[in-house]
């Protein structure tokens, strides 16, 4: 099941940017991009985005990021703004992208995206790769963003699965469409042994289910599936959500 709202879209202003060169960008823990990389510094009235991309993959990213601002703009009263900068690091490919990942057992982590907020701003960094959607990666990390400004202590179960929900968005005009089905989510769920509701609802980033590359799958499906229906899949269930959510931002 999906869904298809109307929504007023305001009229991105990433077409009318300026853009710069760079050859470095801000970084630590690992060394700085080579001189000769073509690093694109692109603002919009919601974010600034260093990218390694090309100028037409870094316009599209920036429109996706500012239509989604604007659709989660009129579907919630919740706080879309932060006090502080959003910084979007795009790369290449990851191969590029390795280097900068969050460390598991001193290793990089299996993730294409990640969302990191600081004292001094928030920054999402994902692989840009043609081959990727690029969109999706895009649209789920933002979704981290959205919940740190707003609802605080969400379980990790339900802050992935929304996450993964909103990355199939679909904007088309002043239609707003989410809530398709994920193909590789699905052959996970209908060929795997799903995870007990226990050991889901209960993990958190530091759980082997959260780190492990198969088990780290199936998670995320099963997130999927479960707010999926939440959200879209159950009327009655879609009424009782806020509640719940209430409930936890209230600790």
């Amino acid at each position: 099941m999906w869904r298809s709202m109307r929504n007023p879209l305001r009229p991105c202003a990433a077409a009318a940017l300026g853009v710069t060169l760079l050859s470095t960008m801000p970084a630590s823990g690992a060394d700085l991009p080579g001189p000769r990389q073509r690093w694109i510094d692109l603002r919009t009235p919601n974010f600034v985005i260093f990218s390694h991309t090309g100028e037409g993959a870094t316009r599209a990213i920036a429109a996706d990021l500012e239509e989604l601002h604007a659709v989660l703009g009129s579907f919630s009263s919740l706080e879309l703004s932060s006090p502080i900068p959003t910084y979007i690091y795009v790369f290449r490919n990851d191969r590029d992208f390795r280097p900068y990942k969050p460390l598991r057992e001193g290793r990089p982590s299996l993730v294409s995206g990640y969302f990191a907020p600081r004292a001094d701003g928030n920054y999402i960094a994902i692989d840009g790769n043609a081959r990727r959607d690029a969109t999706g990666i895009v649209y789920h990390e933002y979704v981290h963003y959205f919940v740190a400004n707003n609802l605080p202590g969400l379980p990790l179960w339900f802050e992935e699965g929304l996450a993964e929900l909103y990355s199939s968005l679909r904007i088309r005009g002043k239609t707003v469409e989410f809530g398709f089905p994920d193909p590789y989510h699905l052959v996970l769920l209908r060929n795997s042994r799903l995870i007990p509701l226990p050991e889901l609802l209960t993990a958190d980033h530091h759980s082997e289910l959260y780190n492990e590359r198969d088990r780290k799958s199936m998670f995320y499906a099963e997130s999927w599936a479960l707010v999926h229906y939440l959200l879209v899949g159950s009327d009655e269930r879609r009424k009782q959500t806020p509640a719940f959510l209430d409930l936890v931002v209230a600790g």
